[in-house]
């Protein structure tokens, strides 16, 4: 009898410590469940991350805790250690909302689901300055950009020249991703001035307003280049070829 009632005090806490583990790995698995998928972000208003290429998982974690409570991020790294976020993070600009899970962010991020940003050129006397400006608002490195915009055998086969090649970077206000690459830029940029080719008259005030001339410039116009549509000039002279 006595032997029995060990056996059963064996089984007992066998039983016992099995139940304990099953209960640490619920609680452990429900904390996780919870952090990531339900505990939501409280803001004001819409905060954003801004990732590069040589973020990881540790860079992003600090930055989502200048972003939000330090306390909501920890779901992130719960998500990342499980879903090999290094290898499918995407760079650009992600938004975080209120009342977003870490689920809703981390998916955001590694989907790429991007929030644009709003690319403002002003007006400027150069491309060397209007490719700084550019740059200082996106995730464009200056020289890599004035490769393309020094290189006339690109900025040819897109069909600009020398001459008309300023015209890409007249004052507008684009959407684009924060991490655009600088020729998807070119592109982007040409494809809008193709699409605002239903100007018909061009004078001294736009030409001020676009920046390629001060108010205290004359402008004579040149018989360099040609015209694919019929357009009403006004300048101060005009060449005899033009």
């Amino acid at each position: 009898m006595a032997q029995l009632t060990k056996r059963s005090k064996t089984w007992l806490y066998a039983a016992l410590f099995i139940f304990i583990l099953l209960a640490a790995a619920a609680a452990t698995m429900g904390r996780k469940y919870y952090m990531t998928r339900v505990k939501s972000i409280t803001l004001e208003e819409t905060a954003y991350l801004y990732i590069t290429p040589e973020d990881n998982a540790e860079s992003v974690l600090s930055k989502l805790k200048e972003a939000i409570a330090p306390q909501s991020a920890y779901g992130f790294m719960l998500l990342a250690e499980h879903n090999r976020f290094d290898s499918r993070r995407r760079s650009g600009k992600f938004a975080i909302k209120d009342g977003d899970t870490m689920k809703d962010i981390y998916y955001r991020i590694v989907s790429n689901t991007q929030t644009p940003v709003k690319l403002t050129i002003p007006s400027t006397r150069s491309i060397p300055q209007a490719v700084g400006i550019i740059c200082r608002q996106l995730m464009l490195d200056s020289a890599e950009l004035s490769r393309y915009t020094g290189s006339a055998t690109y900025y040819n086969r897109i069909g600009y020249t020398t001459e008309t090649l300023p015209s890409l970077f007249i004052p507008e206000t684009y959407e684009v991703y924060w991490d655009i690459k600088p020729e998807e830029l070119m592109i982007r940029l040409s494809k809008a001035l193709a699409a605002n080719k239903n100007i018909t008259d061009i004078n001294i005030e736009t030409l001020i307003e676009a920046g390629f001339v001060s108010k205290n410039n004359r402008v004579k116009i040149l018989g360099k280049g040609e015209l694919t549509k019929a357009l009403n000039v006004t300048a101060h002279a005009f060449s005899q070829s033009a």
